[in-house]
């Protein structure tokens, strides 16, 4: 249901790259990131600057999944960003958990976080795989 979401277009000059993240990380992810435990991480903010080019804001933190489930994901704080950003990976975990929800009133997909509904799209593919 949620492959058929739209992709936004990015322009070149905002792509994240493997610089944007710190040396530890590997295609955009934390070496312990979709992992499901039995207790959550403790959220981590993590700032990571470039070599004084420009700077990124991370958060590492979980997902709850059920009553004793918590999936770890790292996210790129954007305050730009329109909506919520989700790579492939997380969002195919989340459909197969029924995280992920669509209203079928307004047409719009949506998570639910601290029972509030955001929206979410796809990651674009000028980010991907990130979660932004």
């Amino acid at each position: 249901v949620f492959e058929d979401e739209p992709v936004t277009p990015v322009f070149q000059e905002l792509l994240l790259r493997d610089e944007d993240f710190p040396a530890n990380y590997s295609n955009f992810a934390h070496p312990q990131d979709y992992e499901i435990t039995d207790e959550p991480i403790p959220a981590q903010h993590v700032y990571h600057e470039f070599r004084g080019r420009h700077s990124r804001l991370h958060l590492r933190c979980s997902i709850k999944l059920s009553d004793d489930e918590f999936l770890s994901a790292s996210f790129v704080l954007d305050t730009g960003a329109p909506k919520v950003y989700l790579c492939d990976h997380l969002l195919h975990i989340l459909t197969a958990r029924g995280i992920c929800e669509r209203d079928p009133d307004l047409g719009v997909s949506f998570i639910t976080i601290f029972g509030r509904k955001y929206r979410f799209e796809r990651t674009p593919e000028g980010h991907h795989p990130a979660n932004i």
